[in-house]
């Protein structure tokens, strides 16, 4: 059996002499809060914040910026040596810049900080959510049987000539 983790609701990376984001990073993507101040980052790669969509406040030292830009927060303040993100906005709903253009039959989602995803609508599936329905298994399983039982007659047909004509000659 698995291991079941549980939503992180603060974490206190302060003080930890980061210089970069440690590679299992991604991990805590169910942090609210999250603090990665008096630590030597001189900024944040594109991206660290991906599925960090119930992330609400984010502490980080002055001299970087909040993931995203700072239209992607609510609020942005900075006191001592510290900077305060809060609240992430939705950067579906286009309030701030044009929101992310999906295909037709998709809907778009938060997936972090300035970040968002285009995810299928309903049924639909693939690629730019353009196939629906499932896959039709019976059918193409049918499909193949057929095609391969087919040639394999066929094949075996014109080998057992051939080989019958070897036989025949000794």
């Amino acid at each position: 059996m698995g291991t079941v983790l549980s939503p992180i609701p603060r974490l206190d990376l302060s003080d930890c002499s980061l210089r970069t984001l440690p590679s299992a990073f991604g991990e805590a993507a169910d942090a609210v809060v999250l603090d990665l101040t008096e630590n030597p980052l001189a900024a944040l790669p594109d991206g660290s914040f991906l599925g960090f969509t119930q992330l609400q406040q984010l502490v980080v030292p002055k001299a970087v910026q909040c993931p995203g830009g700072s239209g992607a927060w609510q609020e942005v303040t900075t006191y001592g040596s510290s900077r305060l993100c809060q609240s992430q906005r939705n950067p579906c709903n286009g309030s701030e810049e044009l929101a992310p253009l999906c295909p037709e039959n998709a809907v778009c989602a938060p997936d972090g900080p300035g970040l968002s995803q285009c995810l299928c609508a309903g049924s639909f599936h693939g690629y730019k959510c353009l196939r629906q329905d499932a896959f039709p298994v019976p059918l193409f399983c049918s499909v193949l049987g057929t095609v391969t039982a087919a040639l394999s007659l066929a094949l075996w047909g014109t080998q057992r000539r051939h080989a019958a004509g070897l036989r025949g000659a000794g």
